[in-house]
């Protein structure tokens, strides 16, 4: 049974593991099949292949993952991207030292070679744990030194004229590190930034680091769409718009 908290977290299941009537339409999206679950609340779960959600449905959002265990996490980042690569742009990947290392590893093992990938310009691996140690400041994150750092590889992007899609796993280990305040401060100015230069943000928690205290709406509040983290979504995602 589901308490009323868990019905409105970030890590509600996905509508068909509750016992609710659904509606399930197969519909057209810019010429791409996908499967639409839906009801009629604001926090429905739907499923989209892959490479229509990440192209299309949240192309300029903000979205935020709260992931059960690294294996369904390394799987959606995988997903995200291939995608990046198949649609020609460019996947700027700010991770911790050994979520980059698994990432690599998974996308050889689909056929990736990491040092062409990186040669050609199209995959970024980027340290989370270095490029904090270069904003962070006095226990708070230096915007400007931060957007410069975004802005560096923004403009790499438009140097070589190809859109550009940022993961980034730094608010994860402030929030990790007790450091709350700083976390959100980060996901705010990735926020300003996207005002003026529209590209795809995704984010992703552990979902242990939430309590029931309800910190994890702060979190989801910062982000337009939200992806299942009970379940792998390497080919279909299953997201909802953020209630904020």
């Amino acid at each position: 049974m589901f308490s009323l908290f868990t019905k409105l977290s970030c890590w509600y299941k996905p509508c068909h593991q509750v016992k609710e009537s659904i509606f399930t339409a197969a519909i057209i999206w810019n010429n791409h099949p996908f499967t639409l679950m839906n009801h009629s609340l604001a926090n429905d779960w739907q499923s989209a292949q892959a490479d229509v959600f990440w192209n299309d449905i949240a192309r300029f959002d903000h979205v935020l993952q709260l992931y059960e265990n690294d294996v369904i996490f390394i799987d959606t980042l995988i997903g995200f991207v291939e995608s990046t690569i198949r649609a020609n742009q460019i996947a700027i990947v700010i991770a911790t030292n050994s979520h980059l290392t698994a990432l690599e590893a998974q996308l050889e093992n689909h056929g990736h070679t990491i040092e062409k990938l990186i040669a050609d310009h199209i995959f970024i691996p980027v340290s989370a744990e270095d490029t904090l140690d270069e904003v962070f400041v006095d226990d708070s994150v230096d915007e400007n030194r931060f957007m410069q750092v975004l802005s560096n590889f923004l403009d790499h992007a438009k140097h070589n004229q190809k859109k550009v899609r940022v993961f980034g796993e730094m608010v994860a280990l402030l929030w990790a590190q007790g450091n709350k305040d700083a976390a959100l401060q980060l996901e705010h100015v990735a926020n300003r930034i996207s005002k003026q230069e529209a590209f795809i943000r995704y984010c992703a928690y552990p979902k242990e680091l939430f309590t029931a205290d309800g910190s994890d709406k702060s979190v989801c509040d910062c982000h337009s769409k939200i992806i299942s983290g009970s379940e792998q979504q390497l080919d279909t995602v299953t997201y909802r718009d953020s209630l904020r």
